[in-house]
């Protein structure tokens, strides 16, 4: 058991301490020095993937603003004559565009539309096979990235294809100076991912509140990055009546056997019980009958599940040292911040005064849900639009997000069922259809 978490704790350690963050930080630099040689687009996008590696890496002011400026050289002369899309992006060889939704088809006298596209894999796959230069006449593109900071091959590849100026909401609010720095062409929205919760979907059946079962709920899928370890050691150390829940999905080979395996480590494998692959009203449930909600993790994006857990009224609980968008939403009436060396005692505090918290509330007196965000998109938009001399004439349709982009209002089928068609005849690449 012992050689278990400590292989488990060095992982970890290599991962995310400043140290070895630092080290490889530069260790990638010197890599590009010594590989660089610009002689093709390809070694110029495997140039840039080293440099935006060592900026994900980077602790420090001075290392980025230098980063920085090697990658807007490298872009500078990037051409993309003879990119091998398949060698770097494997995953985009599908012709055709998920997670994905048409805001407002273009309208006459030259009025765009909005496309708004989630995921990397998506709008790269929109890049590769989209006739670009038709497709940016007649929309304007929103990206939603998925992780932060936002250093990565697939938002350069984006500001080097696409033909003029495009939207991008956030992973974490920290990134908003960042991105018009790397790219000119980025227009910044300050909206998160998970600013798209329909708190109807999340609304507590009970006026009362659902009945507690579990102590401690962690939504969250079962990638290493995760950390699940990092409560197993805290839940080792506080009272033996706690019990916690994790709903979580597969990923990357580790699934509920991985956790109890690790669980086990730590010798708390009997006061978890594990949700697996649940349907969505099975794990809403689930997530409304604990007294809290934990997120362990470091590094990660937006973070959907801490807004899923404050709409469902159950305040969350992040580390002190986490860098999550979603950590812009916990505040003493949401939940609560963990500190390092505390972690147990701040969570048995945390659990026993829950009722002392009101998320949901908190959550809609401030315009955090998916009605409120479609409201600042649209206005954010058109106030560009207008601005640039562009028309405008009708708003965008509400959107919100469970599990992929879909229309507030089921009237809006009938508006845009058309224009799915028309994309894909005209632009050369189809949107699977999310109404």
């Amino acid at each position: 058991m012992f050689i278990h978490e400590f292989e488990l704790s060095v992982r970890d350690y290599v991962r995310y301490a400043s140290a070895p963050r630092r080290v490889l930080s530069v260790l990638f630099e010197l890599q590009d020095y010594l590989l660089f040689h610009g002689t093709s687009a390809n070694d110029t996008a495997q140039s840039l993937r080293r440099l935006t590696n060592s900026a994900r890496l980077a602790i420090d002011t001075r290392s980025l603003t230098g980063l920085e400026n090697k990658i807007n050289q490298r872009m500078a002369g990037w051409s993309l004559n003879s990119f091998e899309w398949d060698r770097f992006f494997p995953n985009t060889a599908p012709r055709i565009i998920q997670k994905s939704i048409i805001l407002k088809k273009p309208r006459p006298k030259g009025e765009k539309g909005v496309l708004f596209v989630a995921f990397e894999d998506n709008w790269l796959r929109l890049l590769r096979y989209g006739d670009l230069e038709k497709l940016a006449r007649d929309y304007n593109l929103v990206l939603s990235p998925s992780w932060s900071p936002p250093y990565d091959l697939p938002m350069l590849m984006a500001c080097r294809v696409w033909p003029s100026q495009f939207f991008t909401i956030l992973s974490n609010l920290g990134d908003a100076p960042i991105l018009p720095r790397i790219c000119s062409k980025i227009v910044v929205v300050p909206l998160l991912a998970s600013n798209w919760i329909n708190p109807a979907i999340f609304k507590p059946d009970d006026v009362g509140g659902a009945k507690k079962v579990y102590d401690i709920a962690v939504l969250a899928n079962f990638a290493a990055y995760k950390r699940h370890r990092a409560l197993f050691k805290a839940l080792r150390k506080m009272r033996n009546d706690i019990h916690v829940v994790l709903l979580g999905l597969t990923w990357g080979g580790r699934d509920a056997a991985t956790i109890k395996r690790e669980a086990n480590y730590f010798g708390v494998g009997d006061r978890i019980s594990i949700g697996e692959d649940l349907p969505a009203k099975e794990m809403i449930e689930a997530l409304q009958s604990a007294k809290v909600s934990v997120i362990t993790s470091l590094r990660e994006g937006s973070c959907l599940a801490i807004a899923e857990s404050l709409f469902c009224d159950v305040p969350v609980a992040l580390l002190e040292e986490s860098r999550i968008g979603s950590k812009s939403m916990i505040n003493r009436y949401t939940g609560r911040l963990l500190r390092r060396r505390q972690i147990s005692e701040d969570l048995e505090d945390f659990i026993d005064n829950y009722k002392d918290y009101q998320p949901r509330r908190w959550m809609l007196e401030n315009a955090m849900d998916s009605k409120s965000s479609s409201q600042r998109l649209n206005e954010e938009i058109k106030r560009w639009s207008i601005g640039h001399g562009e028309p405008w004439t009708a708003d965008l349709l509400d959107m919100h997000w469970r599990p992929t982009p879909r229309y507030m209002d089921p009237r809006s089928r009938s508006e845009i069922l058309d224009e799915y068609s028309r994309f894909s005849e005209s632009y050369n690449v189809p949107i699977e259809c999310c109404l």
